[in-house]
């Protein structure tokens, strides 16, 4: 398959150079170059590009007004920018817009790679309208409620760097979002972060509040009102996996895996809400597990779409693989890990209202080495859920 790709710069050598230097790939590349933000717009106003390379720091039309512009007419894009010194800012927001932040200057192999990376990923899902909604994803809902936490907390004189990754750990969209920003080019970070505290570390009080400034990030879309429930459920999860994983190495990857295990969800809604709404009601009414009564409608899973959707936003890739088989059974030669111990907990979660623990989950404990822990699980999990309250309501 030859994808169409777009490159983007305010000078013509820079564009000249980096089409000569991808002519390696023409057996799969079809590179158009254009010169300046009017005439990338001009192109994907006209063309249905398959990727979009570009600087950021452009006269007139800069490099964010060429990917919102690529974001709404062609979400199906992939969006790729460039970019040496820009202020903080401007680099959160064209962090949270593209899917990779690449460092300027970069080489034709960097991005073949990027694009091979994100290729690969969207060949998980099948369906061309989900793959849209992905890729057209800019960021996930926040509560304004939490949004206005953490500008207290950014603000405060006394405010610590733990109290401040603790509030992010209330939210799995934010949590999303400070990861994005702290595994992208832009900050530099030697090795993959995957840990909420190291992500908060790394950006710091002073860019952290740069980053709740930047109003796309918390644009509230919230059509079902599901919002606070799956917030809830998956710091319920983030802490039902750390109790699992205590005393481990594995504790942060599975309660941030935890904690990120649903964010799929919200890219299904925007694909179809109405088709969505069926699905979760017939969840909360106990008719099967969300991943089993999403695939006939929309071909694919959240813990799928969630999975390709981090690893767009360049999340470490240990850390994609727990949100993927989160819904997923272990094998049976599976130990004790991050996935297995997230899977126990949403295995666990669907039959904690049903009184204890399956022979199956019983058996999935003692397999993980964690069977001494059930009885605590339990209580982590019977604790006040948002979705027996739905459940009640759709009743």
């Amino acid at each position: 398959m030859t994808l169409r790709v777009l490159l983007v710069d305010d000078e013509p050598a820079i564009v000249d150079a980096l089409k000569k230097a991808l002519r390696r790939w023409r057996d799969r590349l079809e590179v158009d170059g254009v010169v300046g933000g009017r005439a990338a717009v001009r192109a994907l106003d006209e063309v249905a590009y398959d990727v979009v390379i570009t600087d950021a720091r452009m006269p007139e039309v800069d490099g964010e007004a060429v990917l919102t512009f690529a974001r709404t007419r062609r979400p199906a894009t992939l969006r790729l920018v460039l970019s040496g010194q820009v202020d903080a800012r401007t680099a959160h927001r064209l962090a949270l817009i593209a899917h990779q932040f690449l460092p300027k200057p970069t080489t034709a192999p960097a991005l073949v790679a990027a694009i091979d990376d994100g290729q690969q990923l969207l060949a998980l899902l099948a369906d061309e309208s989900t793959r849209a909604a992905v890729l057209g994803q800019r960021s996930l809902p926040v509560p304004p409620r939490v949004y206005q936490r953490i500008c207290s907390l950014c603000e405060s004189q006394t405010a610590s760097l733990d109290a401040v990754a603790d509030t992010v750990l209330s939210e799995p969209a934010i949590a999303a979002s400070v990861l994005r920003l702290a595994n992208s080019a832009f900050y530099g970070a030697s090795v993959e972060v995957a840990s909420v505290a190291g992500a908060v570390r790394i950006l710091g009080l002073a860019r952290l509040r740069e980053l709740v400034l930047v109003a796309e990030l918390f644009a509230f879309d919230d059509p079902l009102g599901l919002l606070d429930t799956l917030s809830a459920r998956c710091v319920q999860r983030a802490k039902a996996a750390r109790l699992l994983t205590a005393g481990t190495p594995l504790t942060e990857l599975a309660s941030e895996g935890a904690l990120l295990s649903e964010v799929g969800v919200h890219v299904l809604i925007s694909r179809d809400a109405q088709a969505y709404r069926l699905v979760w009601d017939a969840h909360a009414r106990g008719d099967g597990a969300l991943a089993a009564l999403e695939r006939p409608v929309f071909g694919t899973t959240h813990g799928e779409v969630g999975a390709v959707l981090l690893g767009l936003w360049r999340l470490p890739q240990a850390l994609v693989n727990v949100v993927r088989y989160a819904a997923e059974v272990p094998g049976p030669d599976a130990l004790l890990d991050a996935r297995t111990a997230v899977s126990l907990v949403v295995q666990a979660e669907g039959e904690a209202s049903l009184g204890g623990p399956s022979a199956k989950t019983e058996a999935l404990a003692v397999q993980l080495g964690v069977a001494g822990k059930l009885p605590a699980l339990w209580d982590v999990l019977r604790a006040p859920s948002p979705l027996g309250a739905l459940s009640r309501e759709a009743a």
